[in-house]
C-alpha cells in the first residue's frame, strides 16, 4: 500500500526540520554543559595565583551573570507567538548585548588600566550603573506593551539608521543592536587578547603561561565570528546555530584550561583549594598601587570602540540579506 499524499507532505515536512531539531538538542546539551568549564575558570581568576587584575574579574563575574541571564530570554522570546528568531525581538536583543559588551569592556577596561597606572576604576560601581539602565530599558519596553512586547521596536525606531528602503524581511538588527555587537566584538577579539598576552611580561606577572591561556581563547573567539554571520543572514543558517554551542563548550572547556596553568605556574596545587582565596586583594598593577587618585573611566577608549563599531553597524545594515 502506498503512503497518502498527505502522509508524504508529512515526512517531507519532517525532514526539513530534521537539521533545526539536532541544532536544538545540541544547544540543549552543550550550553549547560559550559558552564561546567565557566566556573572553573572563574575559580582560578579569582585566586592569588592568577594575578588577574581585580576589575577583569569583576567584569568575568558581570559576563556569567549576563550567561544565565540571557538564557531564559531567548527561551521566552523564542516561544513567543509569531517568533521564528530571538533576532526578530530586537529591543530584548539589544539587551542582551549591551549586556555581554559592558562585561567585556569593563575586562578590557582593567587590563589597560593595570598595564599603563597605578590604579584602577572601582569596576563594580560601573556595572551596577550600566545593569541599572539596562534594567530600566528593559522595563520601559516590556510594561507598557505586555500583550505585544515581541512586537515592539527598540526605542521606538529612535536610533534607527536610514537606510536605503524599509526591510521586509523579519530577523535583521536595528543599527543600535548591530553598534554594540561590533563594538564587543572589537573588545573580545582585537583589544583583551593584545592586553592579555602583554600580562605575561616581565613588567606585570612574569608567566608566560599567560600567552597560553590568551591562545586557548581561539574557539571563543570563533565563536564571535559565527554569531556575526548568522546575524548576517538573520539567523537562518543551521549549520552555524550547531557551531555555535560546539565552539562554546570547547572554548569554556580550553579556557577553563589555560586558567588552571595559570594558576599552576605560579605555585598553585590541590592542597590550596580551601585556603588563600582572593577575596578581591589582587591590586590591579603587582608593581605599583596608590590608594587614591582613582582615574576617570578611560572615556576614549569607549568612544573609540563604539564610533568604529558603528561604521561597521552602519556597513551590517547592507549586508545583512
Amino acid at each position: 500500500m502506498k503512503p497518502s499524499t498527505s502522509t508524504k507532505c508529512r515526512q517531507l515536512e519532517m525532514m526539513s526540520k530534521k537539521p533545526e531539531i539536532m541544532a536544538s538538542a545540541v544547544t540543549k546539551t552543550l550550553y549547560p554543559a559550559s558552564m561546567i568549564g565557566v566556573l572553573g575558570e572563574l575559580y582560578f581568576r579569582t585566586r592569588n595565583e592568577m594575578e588577574c587584575p581585580r576589575g577583569a574579574v569583576v567584569g568575568f563575574i558581570a559576563q556569567i551573570f549576563t550567561i544565565l541571564v540571557s538564557i531564559p530570554m531567548v527561551s521566552i522570546a523564542t516561544k513567543a507567538q509569531g517568533i521564528r528568531s530571538y533576532l526578530e525581538v530586537d529591543w530584548l536583543h539589544f539587551i542582551e548585548t549591551i549586556m555581554f559588551w559592558a562585561s567585556i569592556h569593563v575586562q578590557c577596561m582593567s587590563f589597560r588600566q593595570a598595564e599603563s597606572i597605578s590604579s584602577y576604576v572601582p569596576m563594580v560601581r560601573a556595572l551596577i550603573y550600566i545593569f541599572g539602565a539596562i534594567l530600566a530599558i528593559f522595563l520601559g519596553h516590556y510594561l507598557p506593551n505586555k500583550t505585544s512586547w515581541q512586537h515592539v521596536e527598540l526605542f521606538g525606531g529612535l536610533f534607527n539608521s536610514p537606510t536605503p528602503g524599509t526591510d521586509p524581511l523579519p530577523g535583521g538588527l536595528s543599527f543600535l543592536t548591530w553598534i554594540f555587537h561590533w563594538s564587543m566584538a572589537i573588545d573580545y577579539c582585537v583589544t583583551l587578547p593584545q592586553c592579555m598576552w602583554k600580562w605575561s611580561g616581565e613588567k606585570y606577572t612574569n608567566n608566560k603561561q599567560w600567552k597560553e591561556y590568551t591562545l586557548l581563547h581561539l574557539p571563543a573567539y570563533a565563536t564571535i565570528g559565527v554569531v556575526l554571520i548568522n546575524h548576517l543572514h538573520r539567523d537562518q543558517i543551521v549549520a552555524l546555530k550547531v557551531l555555535h554551542p560546539i565552539l562554546v563548550f570547547v572554548g569554556s572547556i580550553a579556557t577553563f584550561y589555560g586558567s588552571f596553568v595559570v594558576s599552576r605556574a605560579n605555585g598553585w596545587n590541590y592542597s590550596r583549594t580551601i585556603k588563600d582565596t582572593q577575596q578581591f586583594a589582587i591590586r590591579s598593577n603587582p608593581t605599583l598601587e596608590k590608594e587614591k587618585d582613582y582615574p576617570s573611566w578611560e572615556m576614549k577608549y569607549t568612544l573609540a570602540s563604539i564610533a568604529i563599531g558603528s561604521l561597521l553597524s552602519y556597513a551590517s545594515l547592507f549586508l545583512t540579506v
